[in-house]
This record gives structure tokens, sequence and C-alpha cells, in this order.
């Protein structure tokens, strides 16, 4: 039969955990609470809203679903839309820095002897 239990984490904070019937933890509570009556006042909390709580067929996110959410967002911030042609514009690339400005004189390299003990 299953069962609710509150315990002490190992920050001294209280929480509760609903134990299955094979005493494996089905559902822990992910917040912290400062009393043990403030963890069996949410433990009875869930209890009392699970029973009428519905179960879902839409499957949740995966890693994979995540991943491709971040990647649409990223892509998204770097192109810019220009508002005024509703022409997305991609942004300037960085210039290669190991080129020299037009009308600058080369770097010259300098030889530093080696820092390795001889």
């Amino acid at each position: 039969m299953n069962r609710f239990e509150t315990f002490k984490d190992m920050h001294d904070k209280w929480r509760w955990r609903l134990i299955g019937s094979n005493n494996r933890v089905l559902v822990s509570s992910d917040d912290p609470f400062d009393s043990q009556v403030d963890a069996l006042r949410a433990a009875d909390a869930i209890k009392a809203e699970a029973g009428s709580a519905p179960v879902s067929a839409v499957p949740a996110m995966g890693p994979k679903e995540v991943i491709a959410r971040l990647i649409e967002r990223e892509e998204a911030r770097r192109l810019t839309v220009d508002s005024e042609q509703d022409v997305a514009v991609t942004p300037l690339k960085r210039r290669n820095r190991s080129r020299t400005r037009p009308g600058s004189r080369p770097r010259r390299l300098e030889l530093v002897p080696s820092r390795r003990p001889a």
C-alpha cells in the first residue's frame, strides 16, 4: 500500500515523499519546508488533488525537443528582422583580426626566449 512520509534532508529541512507498495520512492517534494507540519500539509494537499488530476496522453518534452527549442531560439536571436522591410537580415560576420588594416604596417613578431630551464 502506498504511503506518504516526511523526513529531514541533509540541510536540516523537511521534505515529503510518496512510497509505493514495493517500498520504492515514487514522488518526492522538490522544495524543502521549514517544519514537519508544513511538509505534512503539502503532502496532504498533493494527496487531495492527485485523485482528481486527469491523466494526459500528450507526451512531455524530452531532451531532443528541449535541444531543438534551444536551437530555434538561438537562430531567432541571431537573425534580426528589419521591421521596415520585413526581411531577415543576417548579422555581420566577425572580422578576421589576423589581417592587417589597409594602410597599416604589418606587426613584427619578436622571438622570446623559452622559460623552461635548460
